[in-house]
């Protein structure tokens, strides 16, 4: 399986959320006998920028895939630890509840 970043931004740009859910439900299901961790595991071996992974996320968002979202933000915020992971992941520490772990890692940068 290989997620073709450039066709999943270009859908997510000009809102094919049909066609999106459609691609990726292919990719899903050509790797159905593994967990969600292992193809999440798949796909960000593959992945080569955090502008890749960026729009890994934005897509979830779109497609209210919170679940998967968060384990993305969260590969981001450790792997890149760029402002822009750290703050999407922030955003998920605040909607959890943990306002004062969110404070703490926005006073690092």
């Amino acid at each position: 399986m290989s997620i073709n970043y450039q066709k999943l931004k270009s859908m997510v740009d000009h809102y094919q959320i049909f066609d999106l859910v459609a691609y990726i439900t292919e990719e899903v299901q050509s790797l159905q006998p593994k967990s969600l961790t292992g193809i999440v595991k798949q796909w960000l071996a593959n992945l080569q920028t955090e502008e890749e992974l960026y729009e890994l996320i934005r897509f979830c968002d779109e497609a209210l895939l919170n679940r998967l979202s968060r384990m993305l933000t969260t590969y981001g915020y450790r792997r890149f630890g760029s402002i822009r992971m750290v703050t999407l992941y922030c955003d998920d520490l605040l909607r959890e509840g943990k306002i004062l772990d969110a404070d703490d890692r926005l006073s690092l940068y």
